[in-house]
């Protein structure tokens, strides 16, 4: 079987992660909510265990990460929002377009798509993969792709990359 470079992987997932939530209209400055307790339920039996996967299984924990339906990504409410689009499928049919469409004018877009996915506490190595085409225009030199990694409440937790 073939093997997984983890590391190219990784970073792959932090420029990806931080292009979902990019400039989506939430405070990504603002610290998280303070949670509100709860009262702890009393102890259940405890379930039989279930297997565990060995190492080379991963599991996919976007939904529709190929973007060939349109649902479970939510896309920001900016000037030239993201898009299910047809113009640069990696694999399958469908795509997600971010940016300014090509005959419009330049100007400041903010488009973002962006998915709430929780990690496993237990994932020895989260991976997120991506695939990043331009298609159109050049870059003015102030255009940037960024992925951040938000808390459940949309809070800043740290910037991945940006490029």
């Amino acid at each position: 079987p073939s093997r997984v470079d983890f590391d190219y992987v990784a970073r792959i997932a932090r420029v990806t992660l931080a292009a979902l939530v990019e400039l989506a209209g939430y405070n990504i400055g603002a610290p998280p909510a303070t949670p509100t307790p709860t009262p702890t339920p009393p102890p259940t039996a405890t379930p039989a265990p279930t297997p565990t996967p060995g190492p080379d299984v991963c599991t996919e924990l976007l939904v529709n990460g190929d973007f060939e339906a349109s649902s479970n990504w939510q896309f920001g409410s900016t000037p030239f929002p993201g898009r299910y689009s047809t113009t640069a499928a990696y694999t399958g049919a469908r795509s997600v377009q971010l940016g300014i469409p090509d005959g419009n004018t330049n100007r400041r877009a903010y488009s973002t798509t962006f998915q709430r996915v929780t990690i496993p506490a237990d994932a020895e190595a989260p991976v997120l993969l991506r695939y990043v085409e331009r298609t159109y225009g050049p870059a003015d030199n102030l255009d940037y792709r960024q992925v951040l990694l938000l808390n459940s409440s949309y809070g800043y937790v740290a910037q991945l990359s940006r490029s």
